[in-house]
Order: structure tokens, then sequence, then C-alpha cells
């Protein structure tokens, strides 16, 4: 056996590794940063979608016209940092009275992000028929906070059909941020 054999590693091979992460770390941060935002404005895109398609099943469903717009307080808006809001108006005046129910709220999970409903005739909510069909077309605009980059349409049809615009196509479209 020998006696004389070194265990470990000395503080100058720890120290140069640590300097190796460091720098993998330190080139590696835009790209990550970037990844996660396009990962988040992807998570609220489908967060929206489903809210679309909630709220045309409700309408089937209920046999009921069903509302969705962006609430704050009980006032449907046009934009904002607001959650989407799906509910039955029974008087259709687009807020929400005593004696009507939210259905569901879908609160944005990123702090800051915008969104915007542009409906037919600049109307500020959607609303479903029995039959599944909407009342408005147009299109809601998804706008992150210091990544408008990764900006999304989903666009509604008269069908009740919800969809996400392709990236060039969203190009074309000018995202209303």
């Amino acid at each position: 056996m020998l006696l004389n054999s070194r265990q470990g590693r000395s503080l100058l091979e720890l120290l140069i590794v640590l300097g190796l992460i460091t720098l993998l770390l330190l080139t590696s941060y835009p790209l990550l940063t970037h990844v996660i935002a396009n990962t988040q404005a992807e998570a609220e895109t489908n967060k929206i979608l489903q809210a679309l398609k909630l709220a045309r099943h409700e309408a089937i469903n209920n046999k009921k016209v069903i509302t969705l717009c962006l609430m704050q307080d009980t006032q449907c808006l046009q934009h904002g940092t607001l959650a989407l809001t799906i509910f039955h108006d029974k008087n259709n005046n687009r807020k929400i009275d005593e004696d009507e129910e939210i259905i569901r709220r879908f609160s944005p999970t990123t702090q800051g992000s915008n969104l915007k409903i542009k409906a037919s005739f600049a109307r500020p909510y959607f609303r479903f028929k029995s039959d599944g069909s909407s009342m408005e077309a147009g299109s809601i605009f998804y706008c992150p906070k210091d990544h408008e980059q990764y900006g999304k349409v989903i666009t509604l049809n008269y069908m009740g059909r919800a969809y996400l615009l392709r990236e060039e196509n969203a190009r074309k479209t000018t995202l209303q941020c």
C-alpha cells in the first residue's frame, strides 16, 4: 500500500471547476430568459384558448348565452392586466349583477402581461350562443411584459372556434400592445 497517495482535490482544482461553471451559467443566462419568456407566453396563450373553449362549452351545455370578457370589479373592459371572466349575462348589460354568477375566472399568471380584446364593432367581450356559435368575431392579443416579441394573437370566428395565429400571420397582424 502507498501511504503517500493523495485523496480528494486541491483548493485550486475546486476553484477552477467553480469558475468554469460560473462562466457557463453567465453565457447561457440570456438564452435561458428567452426560453422562459416564450414558455410563459405559450402557457398564457393556452389558458386563453381554454377560456374560450370553456365559454363555448358552457353555452352549448346550458343552452344560454355566455359572455367572456376582461373584467375589473363587475365591468367588462377592452384591455389590461385583468382576469378573463366567463359568466351568464341574464340582462345583456355586460357586467355582473347581483343575480348573476361567475362561471370561471382565468387570472394571468405572468405579472404585468397585458391582454386586449378586439371583437366585432369594437366590443370588449365575446358572447357564445346555445348552438356554440359566437355573436362576435375578433381577436385577443396577449402582450407579455418586457418581451413583446413573444406576443400572441388568438382569433375567434363566428362559428365559435378559437385558434392561435401562426407566427408569420401574427407578424402581419399588428400586435396592439
